[in-house]
This record gives C-alpha cells, structure tokens and sequence, in this order.
C-alpha cells in the first residue's frame, strides 16, 4: 500500500473521529439495540455542528499499533459546509468542495482527485461523516461512565454490523459540562488504536476560499499527482 492510499486511510478515520460526533471504563451493557439516550446525545452533538457556517477544531491524534510505542500529533481542522482543510505535522488535506489534495510533506508529493460527496470511497466528506450514525450499518448504546482529569464523560460505542468492518468498534466520551465530544476512540480489529482528543472547538469564523485550496506555487519542486477526471 503506497504512503498516499495509507494517509488516505487514516484522513477517513480522522474525519469519522472528528464528526462523529485513561481511566477505569465501567461495567458495560450489551449492545443489543441502539440506545434512544444515545440517540439523543449524538443529535445534540449533530446539532451544535450544523448551526454553525464554520467549524474550527485543534485535536492531538494518539495513534497504537501492537508492541510499539504511542505516537501523538497535533493538528487543526476547519469546515465550511463542504469544503474543509485539516493540517498536521507531516500531512495536510483540502478540499473546495470541487477537488481534493492530500499532501505529504515528507515525500514532497501532492495528489488531486476530484470531490465526490456521493462517494462510497473510504475518504468521505465531512457532512457525510456527521451523519455516519444514522446509516444503519451500526449498533450503539451508552455503556458507562469515567472521569479523566476533572472531566465527567459519558461513553457511548458503536459497533459495526458487518463482520467485514475492519473495525471493531468506536467509542465516544462526551463531557457532561456541554455535551460534546472530549474523545473518540477507534479501535481496528488488528489491534491498532486511533484516539482523538479535543482540545478545542471554534464556530464562525471567516475564511477566505483559498484557506482551502492547496496552492502548489509555494512548493517549487513538488511532485503533482493529478488523478481528476475532467
């Protein structure tokens, strides 16, 4: 699998952790049927999202793989209705709701597809994503309660129902102060975790169209990857 389909791969997951909405995890219930408080807490989440023009969020994403150590990055991600960027250390993403650029710093390498909101790719946009709940494919329940730090959260899983899922199962923690996301935890049937921390959420800001166009003038040398389809 080349480094672009990989970050493709962990982008999808971000953004399902970013919309979906280390302490003891209480005893759980099983998760035979959606829960109707669930329901309620994640239209409230869905919400507060879509009254907003503009969403800004800063997250640190902790990422676990079997036998090595932890690795965390901090990032930003901002939306505008169907446009969106989301910038890391090594990895940016931008879309205007025409096209997609997925840029790797490393390898000097940009590629660009064409924006399909329609999609049944794993790269969907964040609309999609908002409203991945809903789509039936999933069971979820709130399953307990912890305190990190001074925080009191609610937990909620999800589990998918087809066995091909390649995951297991999502987790969010949501703060009862606002109720919304502090965490959201993926977790892959091989054993790798992907937690995402909210540090932050901005709504309303103004952003002019070129926040979320990958300009290709400021990285003389790069090599582009374009794979539209005029």
């Amino acid at each position: 699998m080349n480094r672009i389909k990989v970050f493709k791969h962990i982008f999808a997951v971000l953004l399902i952790i970013l919309m979906a909405v280390s302490s003891s995890f209480a005893q759980s219930k099983p998760l035979t049927g959606n829960d109707p408080e669930a329901t309620k807490m994640l239209e409230k989440i869905k919400k507060e999202y879509q009254k907003h023009k503009t969403i800004e969020t800063v997250f640190d994403v902790v990422t676990e793989y079997p036998g090595s150590k932890a690795m965390t990055q901090s990032g930003k991600l901002i939306q505008q209705g169907k446009k969106y960027a989301m910038v890391m250390s090594d990895q940016e993403v931008y879309c205007d709701g025409k096209n997609v650029w997925y840029y790797l710093k490393d390898d000097k390498e940009v590629q660009v597809n064409n924006f399909d909101d329609k999609s049944s790719e794993e790269v969907m946009s964040p609309e999609q994503l908002l409203r991945f709940y809903e789509n039936g494919n999933y069971l979820y329940a709130i399953t307990g309660e912890e305190k990190i730090g001074t925080k009191n959260l609610t937990n909620i899983e999800f589990k998918p129902k087809s066995r091909m899922s390649q995951y297991s199962k999502v987790r969010i923690g949501v703060d009862n102060s606002n109720g919304m996301p502090n965490y959201i935890k993926v977790f892959s049937k091989n054993g790798a975790k992907m937690t995402l921390v909210i540090k932050s959420t901005s709504y309303d800001k103004l952003y002019k169209p070129d926040a979320f166009v990958f300009n290709e003038k400021k990285y003389p040398g790069i090599h582009v990857e374009d794979l539209r389809i005029d």
